[in-house]
């Protein structure tokens, strides 16, 4: 069996507008096509995500960009694959979000841990055994969330 599968969003999730109850802030800007964009994050939380043992696939709009300007902004460093959606420009993003995972998991299953601030509750209902979790976009992941990616995680 593979390791757990972390499919992690960026907008409302990492880069949220109040991070509450991680203490400081960063702030700054990653650069997609010539574009600056504001990013806001907690590095305790960033830090409490790297410490995890999972295999992280970024599954964003972000796309390449989340491994290769926003990671290593954040101090995360460029690691972990990307899922793509099948067409160039869909959206709203979690109509290819949804369909990019299943797909993933037929390919290759493993435990996972899906974290998006667009999930709707059939999403959810597909995936009994997987921690699906539903972020508030303006705090991104909360402590308490991430107790609970802990308790899913721990033998």
């Amino acid at each position: 069996m593979n390791r757990t599968r972390l499919y992690l969003d960026v907008d409302g999730v990492l880069n949220a507008q109040m991070p509450m109850g991680w203490g400081r802030l960063g702030n700054g800007y990653a650069r997609v096509d010539g574009v600056e964009y504001k990013i806001r994050w907690a590095p305790a939380m960033i830090d409490a995500l790297r410490s995890l043992d999972v295999e992280l696939v970024w599954c964003t709009t972000w796309r390449d960009n989340a491994k290769v300007s926003l990671a290593p902004l954040i101090g995360w460093g460029e690691h972990g694959r990307v899922l793509h959606p099948w067409e160039e420009d869909v959206w709203p993003s979690i109509d290819w979000k949804f369909p990019a995972i299943q797909d993933d998991q037929k390919a290759s299953p493993s435990r996972f841990i899906w974290i998006d601030d667009e999930i709707e509750s059939k999403m959810r209902d597909a995936f009994p055994e997987a921690l699906v979790i539903k972020t508030n976009d303006r705090i991104g992941i909360s402590t308490a969330q991430m107790q609970d990616i802990r308790d899913y995680l721990a033998p």
